[in-house]
């Protein structure tokens, strides 16, 4: 609702708080004057008194005249505003409240609106969300294949249970934020009463059918009206059954963004045609992008199923193994019957041999691919690189391996890109027995271990897993060409060579003292052979990795996974040689060197302090 003149000129002056008196002190106009222009009947007002009023008021003379509901900014730069065309159109339109619209932009709680809003529509923090559910899917798969613990089991119930629906939770949020500022509005404007029209054309409608139905109308004998309608139905043959030298790119590129809604073209288009014992055509995509709910329980997976051009079902989730699960497209078979049930597709053996002609032909294009156009390959990889992981881990990976191991891309070390195992392995040294990776959040951190000084100076090419579920894959694999996978972290590297001939007898003494200090903390204290530079680092048993380690604290589990902890240090450091110094004259400062090193081998590790406070008040000790 505007104001009129006179209610701004009003409202202005009580914001102000001042009385008629000393507004007329201030703007030296009359008394009278001014509650003239205040009053129900409105004198006009001068241009001098406009001018005068206005800049006191600090208001354009547009608002004092109601020709504008803007007080401050009279010529706004529509760049600054940064408004697109639409958003101008629409504001001019007068199709949507302005007024209404400047309250809701103003709210306190708008920009928080405008934040989770954003969080949502960019992804942000669903990509967080979906990595965690991935892991848990690829480790609960493991500990059933290791394990297998029943699914009653209480920690592969918490991993199960871990599972968070992105896609609910931020509309969730959003919806809170708007149910309170539509509230916040509303109350706001509760004392503002608008009039009911006094024509009801509802009111006039039921008159004219009663006065109708009393003229004689039947109600029993309704009149109808023929009308003809001409309606083209399957006017044109199903994309899939058509030659593929017959459909263009844009065909499959419009029948793609029909299918699956989205806007970007697919990055790869699959054409099946089968005959034999299970007739059938199919047409798959592999989208050039990552759904953004595509690790959430909103996401359909599934190829549309057909049977002789009439659609069955339009999810069928057991046509292709559930790594596949990022394909989209249709399935056409004349042999399926159109009567049959979804539980009965589940264990038709014509839908099985279907579903594993499809699962080749996938793996193969996707060979093709890899071979083909390795830029596009490594685009793939990077949206759904997962899925192949998780085909290797998940049930029935035992007989994927061979077939899907060649399709695993990791970073490396002396490449600076990535690389497959296959290449690995062909440029491996003469005598090299291992395939040496190392995992962590990042290419920088892994590549900063001191772990990976030695493997540097020698040569050795390192795979660096930065993916959460890779160290998973390869501990599925265990080998490549017999070529065994050892992480640099691992407690006994075993490089040969005169590192591993060194006698350390020596430092025995010291070691032990070192493993006393810490007790329980560590497994082992030994002297390192690959640190150069460093004076410590922290090296994994047997058994789970750090990593791993990392990844199950945020399960809260009951008995929290902890990896085998083997201190390594470097007796040539002139930090470790302190320590060595002290024990012959002052163990307790050689035992508060020996706790600052070990402090720093998990600070190294990208493992959490035990103690933050204690370590900053051993280090300042030392400092005395």
């Amino acid at each position: 609702m505007e104001l009129s003149i006179q209610e701004r000129l009003k409202d202005l002056r009580v914001e102000r708080g001042l009385t008629l008196e000393q507004l007329e002190e201030q703007v030296n106009l009359s008394k009278s004057a001014l509650g003239s222009y205040e009053a129900k009947d409105f004198k006009d007002i001068s241009h001098y008194a406009i001018i005068k009023l206005a800049k006191f008021y600090g208001v354009t003379a547009d608002y004092l005249l109601g020709l504008s509901q803007t007080r401050n900014h009279p010529n706004a730069d529509l760049a600054d505003l940064r408004l697109s065309d639409d958003m101008i159109e629409l504001l001019k339109s007068g199709r949507v409240d302005n007024s209404l619209l400047c309250e809701l932009a103003a709210h306190p709680d708008f920009p928080r609106l405008m934040a989770d809003l954003e969080i949502y529509v960019n992804g942000t923090a669903v990509k967080q969300v979906q990595s965690a559910n991935a892991i848990v899917d690829i480790m609960s798969a493991t500990i059933m294949k290791q394990h297998n613990p029943g699914l009653s089991d209480p920690q592969l119930r918490q991993l199960i249970a871990a599972h968070i629906d992105d896609d609910s939770f931020c509309r969730y949020v959003i919806q809170q934020d708007i149910n309170k500022i539509a509230l916040d509005l509303r109350e706001a404007h509760k004392d503002d009463f608008f009039s009911v029209p006094e024509d009801n054309p509802l009111e006039d409608f039921l008159q004219t059918a009663e006065e109708t139905a009393k003229e004689g109308s039947d109600p029993e004998k309704p009149e109808y009206e023929t009308v003809e309608e001409m309606k083209t139905v399957n006017s044109m043959v199903p994309l899939w059954q058509r030659k593929k030298s017959d459909v263009t790119e844009e065909e499959y590129n419009k029948f793609y963004s029909e299918l699956t809604h989205e806007f970007d073209k697919p990055q790869r288009t699959i054409t099946v045609s089968a005959e034999g014992s299970v007739t059938y055509k199919a047409l798959l995509f592999v989208p050039s992008s990552r759904p953004f709910n595509f690790y959430t329980e909103g996401y359909e997976k599934g190829l549309q199923l057909y049977s002789a051009g009439v659609l069955i079902m339009d999810k069928c989730d057991s046509l292709l193994p559930d790594y596949l699960r990022f394909v989209r497209g249709v399935v056409d078979s004349p042999d399926l019957s159109l009567n049959i049930s979804r539980e009965l597709l589940q264990h038709d053996r014509q839908l099985k041999v279907i579903g594993q002609n499809l699962e080749k032909k996938v793996r193969a294009d996707l060979e093709k691919f890899l071979k083909e156009d390795r830029e596009g390959y490594e685009k793939f990889y990077e949206n759904f690189g997962r899925q192949i992981g998780y085909g290797i881990v998940s049930d029935g990976g035992e007989s994927r391996k061979d077939s899907l191991k060649d399709l695993m891309m990791f970073y490396s070390s002396t490449q600076k890109k990535l690389t497959t195992l296959k290449e690995y392995v062909e440029r491996m040294k003469e005598g090299q027995k291992c395939i040496y990776y190392a995992a962590g959040e990042s290419i920088a951190a892994v590549d900063k271990l001191p772990q990976t000084e030695l493997l540097k100076d020698k040569d050795y090419e390192v795979l660096y897993l930065t993916g959460e579920t890779d160290e998973f894959v390869l501990q599925a694999l265990m080998n490549y060409d017999e070529k065994p996978f050892r992480s640099i972290v691992d407690g006994d590297l075993e490089l040969g060579g005169e590192e591993e001939q060194k006698d350390d007898s020596e430092s025995a003494e010291l070691m032990q003292f070192v493993k006393e200090t810490l007790g329980d903390k560590i497994k082992e204290a030994k002297v390192s052979h690959r640190l150069k530079t460093h004076p410590v680092c922290l090296t994994a048993g047997e058994g789970f990795s750090f990593e791993m380690e990392k990844y199950f604290k945020n399960f809260q589990m009951p008995e929290p996974i902890k990896a085998e902890r083997i201190l390594e240090l470097n007796v040539d450091h002139p930090a470790v040689k302190a320590m060595a110094a002290a024990l012959a004259t002052d163990r307790d400062k050689a035992a508060l060197y020996a706790k600052i090193l070990y402090d720093q081998a998990n600070l190294i590790a990208g493992l959490p302090l035990e103690d933050p406070s204690a370590y900053t008040d051993m280090v300042a000790q030392l400092m005395q």
